[in-house]
Formats: C-alpha cells, structure tokens, sequence
C-alpha cells in the first residue's frame, strides 16, 4: 500500500505563503515577539521610503535559508496531521 499525503486545502497563495513567514519569524524570535514586530514594522517603513534592498548578504541568506527548513518542517507537520484537527 502507497501512501501518498494530500494537502488539505489548494496551493498557499504567495500572501499566505509570506505571511506564514512571518508568522515564523515572530515565533522564533530571540526577542520578544513586541520588539519582533516593531523591528518588522520598522523594516517596512524603511522599504516604503527607499525601496527594497539591493544587496543582501551571506548571514541574511543563512537566516532565510533556516526560516524556508522551518517552513518545510510546518508543512510536513501539517500535511501528516491532516484531518485530524492540524498542529494543535
């Protein structure tokens, strides 16, 4: 017998997809999750006056690269428990 999982529901649209992003990043953050979101805030400030970054550098693609594993396992974790209520 082959078991082949199935999502629970269609392609993640890519606002949901970066959306649980940050719900990741604010979840694992050092920090506390207030001084997390005024960071982000910040971030966003900063891309709405000058635009998006033009270089990003090797520890920040380490951390996205951590972050997307992260994502990976969620997903996994979630597609394994579906139909039994998701990740509690």
């Amino acid at each position: 017998m082959t078991f082949n999982p199935q999502p629970a529901f269609g392609p993640a649209e890519p606002v949901d997809a970066y959306s649980r992003l940050l719900d990741v990043v604010i979840a694992s953050s050092p920090v506390s999750q207030a001084d997390t979101l005024n960071a982000l805030r910040d971030a966003i400030t900063r891309y709405q006056l000058n635009g998006p970054i033009q270089r990003v550098t090797t520890g920040e693609q380490q951390l996205l690269s951590q972050l997307v594993n992260q994502l990976q396992i969620l997903a996994v974790g979630e597609l394994l428990t579906a139909g039994q209520g998701g990740i509690q």
